[in-house]
């Protein structure tokens, strides 16, 4: 802090995002129920492997991958994906069939995915704000619109 000026360590990092609301980290920290039912579900499947955290450990924790996947959905670490169209494709504009607008993508066209847009769109993860591991239980993935 010599001269006023302020370098940042690794605490002030940590110091931040305590305070982010927006971080996965502060995910957790506010849903303490969330952060319950993980940690007793890795406990759970670490007792079985003689308290070992493995591999095999984490890929039989079904919940923990459900608070990962909402995680991602709520701070993608991308916001679009670009694409490559591999074949022509036509579709009703947005104004729905039967306007007399058809799009059409040819291919080899590249087409930009909006990831952050999806994840946020209430069609697809109702009241998308909400912070909710239980919309990647399979039977929720199911019902989601294609």
């Amino acid at each position: 802090r010599k001269n006023g000026v302020v370098r940042k360590d690794y605490l002030d990092f940590l110091r931040e995002l305590r305070k982010s609301k927006d971080s996965p980290y502060g995910e957790l920290a506010l849903h303490p129920e969330i952060q319950t039912k993980t940690r007793t579900e890795i406990e759970t499947v670490q007792g079985k492997y003689q308290g070992e955290l493995s591999y095999q450990v984490l890929a039989e924790c079904e919940y923990l991958d459900n608070v990962v996947f909402e995680s991602l959905r709520r701070n993608p670490i991308i916001l679009y994906m670009s694409r490559i169209c591999t074949e022509e494709y036509k579709f009703s504009s947005a104004r729905g069939p039967g306007t007399g607008k058809e799009v059409i993508i040819e291919k080899g066209t590249q087409i930009f995915i909006p990831v952050y847009g999806i994840h946020r769109d209430s069609h697809y993860y109702p009241d998308p704000d909400r912070f909710d591991p239980l919309r990647f239980i399979e039977e929720e993935k199911a019902a989601r619109p294609k």
